[in-house]
């Protein structure tokens, strides 16, 4: 029986936050245990997941895809850059801006994460059907698109 906001057990009423909150624990766990196999910190991890792969990107776009203030994730830039996971260079046209790729070392990294995010996914798709697998894909991008408008 589960029990929904009110405090009130019913069948099948968990509530939407709830139910999301228990599937991020669940994430957050699996992306600790890849983190820990590759060797990194929860801020390192978020950098390299979103460095796109084979593009240059500019630090304050970085910054804000990983959702973190330029300050922060300058912080963690230089860590990635000293650990040779990313490399630094000024921009063509604007010696002030910098732009991060992926190092040889950083590419390695990146595809292990993305190989054992794959894993990961491959248990969860494992355990749908074909049919339960389309809709939580399709419910969960429906959520997200409502959440991006506001």
């Amino acid at each position: 029986m589960a029990t929904n906001a009110t405090g009130n057990e019913q069948a099948g009423t968990e509530s939407l936050m709830t139910l999301v909150r228990r599937v991020r624990s669940f994430c957050e766990a699996k992306e600790g245990e890849i983190r820990e196999q590759a060797g990194l910190s929860e801020a390192q991890y978020a950098v390299l997941s979103a460095m796109p792969a084979g593009e240059a990107v500019v630090t304050g776009e970085l910054c804000r895809r990983v959702g973190v203030s330029p300050s922060r994730g300058g912080r963690v830039i230089d860590e990635l850059v000293r650990l040779g996971f990313l490399q630094r260079a000024a921009g063509a046209g604007d010696r002030r801006v910098l732009l991060l790729t992926l190092s040889a070392r950083g590419r390695v990294v990146r595809r292990r994460i993305e190989r054992l995010v794959c894993r990961c996914d491959d248990v969860l798709r494992g355990k749908l059907s074909a049919a339960d697998h389309a809709l939580v894909v399709g419910g969960l991008r429906t959520l997200l698109a409502t959440i991006e408008v506001g």
